[in-house]
This record gives structure tokens, sequence and C-alpha cells, in this order.
């Protein structure tokens, strides 16, 4: 099962609480339908490249852990966490919006976005254009 928050994809495994934030737009659950698991680490190149308002990065963990993803920009300054978090194996996606970690709209550029998951670590460049 699978939990779709806003466009973020959520594994489901075991029992939990999950807590909405006021404001999320669109929240559902959904059966996780052929779902192949991933046979190694990868990161995907997010799309749409170049975006604006926001963009979708997708990855593959060939088996659960803690993972990090987090975008930063050029001048090597971390601009928001997207992801800090154990999660199954299989494929994942997170959108960004555009936004940095205290919610305010980033500017116009290049930024890198790094994918940690045990020895793993990965990274890609993105642009955003208003």
């Amino acid at each position: 099962m699978q939990l779709v928050v806003n466009g973020n994809v959520i594994d489901l495994e075991g029992e939990g609480i999950l807590n909405v934030r006021p404001g999320e737009e669109e929240v559902y659950v959904r059966q996780a339908v052929g779902q192949v698991l991933a046979r190694e680490y990868a990161l995907q190149q997010n799309f749409p490249n170049p975006f604006n308002p926001s963009t979708t990065i997708q990855y593959s963990l060939p088996q659960a852990g803690s993972m990090s993803l987090k975008v930063y920009d050029m001048a090597g300054q971390m601009v928001r966490h997207l992801v800090d978090q154990h999660q199954v194996a299989g494929s994942h996606q997170v959108v960004w919006d555009g936004l940095d970690k205290a919610g305010a709209p980033t500017a116009n550029g290049v930024y890198i976005y790094e994918l940690r998951a045990g020895e793993f670590r990965a990274l890609r460049k993105m642009l955003l254009l208003k």
C-alpha cells in the first residue's frame, strides 16, 4: 500500500500513526500494483527540467534503510531537506515545490539534489526558471 500526499508517495508497511498537516490538498491510499523491487540504488533526473513551479524526483532503493534527499544551491548551501527517514525497498518519488526550508520561494538558477542511503551517494543538477 502507498500513501500519496500532495504528490509525495510514501510506502506503507506495518502499523503507525500519520499526522496530516492542515493545508494538505490531496491525500489518498493506493495499492502498489505491480511494484518491482529495485535491484540497485538509483537517482533519476528530475522532471520536468527546467521546472516552474515544482518538479518530481524519483529514486530507487534495493533494500530498506535510512535515506536522505537534500537540495543545495550552487554555493553548496542546503536549501531544503526533502526526505530524511527510513524507507522500504522499491521505487519512490518526491515533489519539490521550489520552496526553501523556511517556506520561501527560491530564486531562478541551478540546484543540486543529493540522495544518500547507506554507503550510496548520488548527485544531479536541476534548473528552476520562473
